[in-house]
């Protein structure tokens, strides 16, 4: 057997720009089955889920913090049916976290802060200066829930 042929054709077929994608299924059918309610819901449920994320993120900019990641939870486990969940990591103003949180609870649509924790003391070196790191989980029920 020819190794060094085998690995210049390897090599020649990874250098043609044909690729084509083949997909493999074995046993039973592997692929779900949505119900065109159920597809409904999950669009719906998405779209909130972005909606919350771009509201989280306009009250952080507008109390003049900086996130530094966020991540979605549509799947509401922890709150219940119909409800979905925010954790954000950000950089704020002591003075300005508590208008952040008041813009969060107080505005529309109802949601509510959950395991808020704030670190102080950043270095001095810190580009941030005296700002806090804080995290937090915000979650809300959405319209689309039963």
């Amino acid at each position: 057997m020819d190794n060094d042929g085998d690995d210049a054709m390897h090599q020649d077929m990874h250098e043609a720009n044909d690729y084509r994608r083949i997909e493999v299924i074995t046993g039973h059918r592997k692929r779900r089955s949505w119900t065109a309610k159920e597809k409904t819901e999950i669009v719906a449920a998405t779209v909130a889920g972005a909606a919350l994320i771009e509201r989280l993120s306009s009250a952080v900019e507008n109390s003049g913090g900086r996130i530094s990641s966020s991540r979605l939870d549509v799947e509401g486990q922890r709150w219940g049916p119909g409800f979905l969940s925010a954790e954000a990591s950000l950089d704020i103003e002591e003075a300005d976290l508590q208008k952040l949180l008041y813009d969060i609870e107080a505005g529309l649509p109802f949601l509510y802060v959950s395991e808020l924790a704030i670190q102080s003391g950043t270095v001095a070196s810190d580009s941030a200066g005296g700002r806090l790191k804080v995290g937090f989980t915000v979650y809300g029920r959405w319209q689309g829930a039963p």
